[in-house]
């Protein structure tokens, strides 16, 4: 997978598209990521014996296929290359490295 948590992402399209963010977590299973201050629904929380109740901002997921790495606000392509015996995630317009694997 090319995204991990901790990466610095560009929103392609959906209702939240231009807006960037770090990925806070990945789920694999279902192909999505949750981004830092996008995507930001509100819910309704019944109070309990242990929480206050109220209204609270969560971010929520949103698919792979709608967020892209980015340099300098642009999105940029990104490939696997093998240095050695290590694979290294490269953006495709300058050869810098994203991050070792």
């Amino acid at each position: 997978m090319k995204f991990k948590s901790g990466d610095s992402v560009l929103v392609c399209s959906g209702s939240d598209r231009g807006k960037t963010g770090k990925i806070l977590s990945v789920l694999n299973k279902s192909s999505k990521v949750i981004v830092e201050g996008v995507n930001v629904k509100k819910i309704h929380q019944k109070s309990n014996s242990n929480q206050q109740g109220g209204i609270l901002s969560v971010e929520k997921p949103i698919d792979i296929s709608n967020v892209s790495h980015f340099i300098n606000g642009k999105p940029a392509k990104t490939k696997w290359v093998f240095e050695g015996d290590k694979k290294v995630l490269v953006f495709k317009l300058d050869g810098k490295k994203v991050r070792k694997k």
